[in-house]
C-alpha cells in the first residue's frame, strides 16, 4: 500500500502544505490562479486552505493585488528542526572555528531525496553575491556536499540517487554523465573530500568532506 493509501493519511493537512512549500524563490507572492497552478488542487480547496491559512497566520493576503505571501510566523515551522537536531548543535561549534580560521563560509548540508539541504551556516566576511540561506536546497549531484555523501553510500545506491535527479547544466562546467559522476565521486571516497568548481554558480568553489 503507498503511504498515502493508509488511513492514518491526512490529505487536508498535506495540501495545506503543500501550498506552503510552493512559495519559494522564484514564487514569493502568489495570487490564486498561480497557487492553482503551482500545487494543482483545484480553485475551491486552493482557496479554502489558503483562507486558512491566512487565518492561522501563515500567509498574508495583500489587499490591492490579492496576492498571498509567506508571514515570519512560518519560520516556527522550520525552527524546531534547528533548535533540537542534535548534529547541528554539535556540529556548530566546529563550523564557526572553522569559519573563523578560514574566513570562508562553512555549512552543514544533509541529505533529502535528491538534494542537499544547508542546515546551518556560518557565511564568509568577503563581499559574496550569492544568498545561501538555511534550508537553501542545492541538486545533490552537482555540489560539493552531494558528492562528499553519496560517496559514502554504495555504488548500487549512489547511481540510483544520480539516476533519479534531473541532471541540468546549470553552468559550462556543470558535469551531468552520470559514468563521470560515479568517477568523481569514487575518488572523493578515495580522497576524503569532494570539491565542485562552478557548478551550479559561476564563481562558486566549494569542497565538502
Amino acid at each position: 500500500m503507498h503511504p498515502e493509501e493508509s488511513p492514518l493519511f491526512v490529505t487536508a493537512l498535506a495540501r495545506g502544505l503543500q501550498i506552503l512549500t510552493a512559495f519559494r524563490a522564484g514564487h514569493p507572492s502568489m495570487n490564486l490562479p498561480e497557487i492553482v497552478a503551482a500545487t494543482g488542487l483545484n480553485k475551491s480547496a486552493a482557496q479554502r486552505f489558503a483562507f486558512t491559512l491566512e487565518t492561522l497566520g501563515y500567509l498574508r493576503k495583500e489587499p490591492q493585488s490579492k496576492r498571498y505571501r509567506l508571514t515570519p510566523r512560518a519560520l516556527e515551522l522550520g525552527f524546531g528542526y534547528l533548535q533540537t537536531d542534535d548534529l547541528i548543535e554539535r556540529a556548530n561549534p566546529y563550523l564557526h572555528d572553522l569559519n573563523r580560521q578560514l574566513g570562508e563560509s562553512c555549512s552543514l548540508s544533509r541529505p533529502d531525496g535528491t538534494d542537499m539541504v544547508f542546515v546551518a551556516r556560518f557565511p564568509s566576511q568577503k563581499q559574496i553575491s550569492i544568498h545561501m540561506p538555511v534550508g537553501r536546497r542545492l541538486p545533490i549531484f552537482c555540489t560539493a556536499s552531494g558528492r562528499a555523501y553519496l560517496s559514502r553510500l554504495g555504488e548500487s545506491e549512489a547511481r540510483t540517487l544520480l539516476e533519479a535527479s534531473t541532471r541540468v547544466a546549470y553552468t559550462g562546467n556543470t558535469v551531468t554523465d552520470l559514468d563521470r559522476l560515479l568517477e568523481l565521486i569514487g575518488k572523493a571516497g578515495e580522497d576524503g573530500y569532494a570539491y565542485a568548481n562552478e557548478e551550479f554558480y559561476l564563481g562558486d568553489i566549494s569542497i565538502a568532506a
